[in-house]
């Protein structure tokens, strides 16, 4: 039989093993991680530019054909138009003046 102070020491040995392996596993892990959030935060960027594009093209032609609509519009009905356009700035004064 071993003494009680050999078998510390070997369990004590055990312990700084197991500890030191610990560490390795732990910092093996943190890198995984590490890679794997920049890896995600990359490809979360990219697709946010994609969508920032698609969204970019669609407002520019929406914009195109409404700017297109107004043309023919006033093209079509000149007095209509300029009516219109009275009235709007008639309405955007008086409410402008009213809450001063």
């Amino acid at each position: 039989m071993s003494s009680p102070s050999e078998s510390f020491e070997k369990a004590e040995g055990r312990l700084k093993r197991d500890v030191r392996q610990l560490e390795r596993d732990v910092a093996a892990s943190r890198e995984d991680v590490e890679e794997n959030t920049s890896e995600y935060i990359t490809r979360s960027i990219e697709e946010l530019e994609e969508s920032v594009a698609e969204l970019y093209d669609m407002i520019a032609d929406t914009s195109a054909r409404s700017i297109e609509l107004v043309e023919h519009t006033v093209q079509e009905r000149p007095w209509t138009s300029v009516l219109a356009a009275f009235g709007a700035g008639c309405l955007v004064t008086l409410l402008a003046t009213r809450r001063r």
